[in-house]
C-alpha cells in the first residue's frame, strides 16, 4: 500500500482514481481501461462505461487540434510503445495506418522534461509516415501541477483540473 488514505468529510468531494493511482505506470493503466471502453462494440452491452471512455476520449480531443467530429469506428490503446506512455490508435485504415494516433504523455506531480512530446511525436510520425495518419499530442498532467513555464508545443495539456470528463 501506497499508505494513502482518503479522508471523509461531511461534504466530501468526488471520489478521484488519481488521488489512489500515484504512481505514472498505474495512471497509464487506468487511462488505458478507461479509454479502451470507447470502444463502440461495447456501446450497449457495456452504455456506462462506454460513455465513460467516450468522454474521456472526447475531453482529451477537446485539447488538440484534431478532427472534433471523429467518429469512432475502432479504438486501440498501446502501453509503453517506445516509451511514449500510451498511444491511442482510432480507426485503423489497415493493420498498420490509424485514421488518428494520440500521442499522451502522463505526468505526476512533475512536468514535461526533454523536450517528451516533440520526440514521442516524432516517433508516432516515423511509425506513420506515408500512411496518412493525423497524429496529436496531449500531456495529461495530474497531481500538484502549474501552468507557470509550459513550453507551447502542438499538444493539449490536460491538467488535474479538468475535469469534464467527471460526471456528477
Amino acid at each position: 500500500m501506497n499508505g494513502f488514505t482518503r479522508k471523509h468529510h461531511h461534504s466530501p468531494s468526488p471520489p478521484n482514481l488519481f488521488e489512489f493511482a500515484t504512481k505514472e505506470l498505474a495512471q497509464d493503466a487506468a487511462l488505458a481501461y478507461m479509454l479502451s471502453w470507447a470502444h463502440p462494440h461495447f456501446k450497449n452491452s457495456h452504455s456506462n462505461l462506454h460513455r465513460l471512455g467516450t468522454d474521456l476520449l472526447h475531453s482529451l480531443l477537446e485539447k488538440t487540434n484534431a478532427a472534433k467530429s471523429l467518429e469512432v469506428s475502432c479504438i486501440e490503446v498501446e502501453l509503453q510503445y517506445k516509451k511514449i506512455d500510451l498511444l491511442v490508435k482510432i480507426n485503423e485504415f489497415d493493420e498498420e495506418s490509424p485514421e488518428l494516433a494520440i500521442v499522451i504523455e502522463d505526468k505526476v506531480n512533475t512536468d514535461e522534461h526533454s523536450d517528451q512530446i516533440t520526440r514521442y511525436t516524432d516517433i508516432a510520425k516515423k511509425r506513420y509516415s506515408c500512411k496518412g495518419t493525423e497524429i496529436v499530442a496531449v500531456l495529461l498532467k495530474t497531481g500538484n501541477t502549474s501552468r507557470v513555464g509550459m513550453v507551447d508545443h502542438e499538444k493539449g495539456v490536460f491538467l488535474r483540473d479538468d475535469r469534464r470528463y467527471n460526471r456528477d
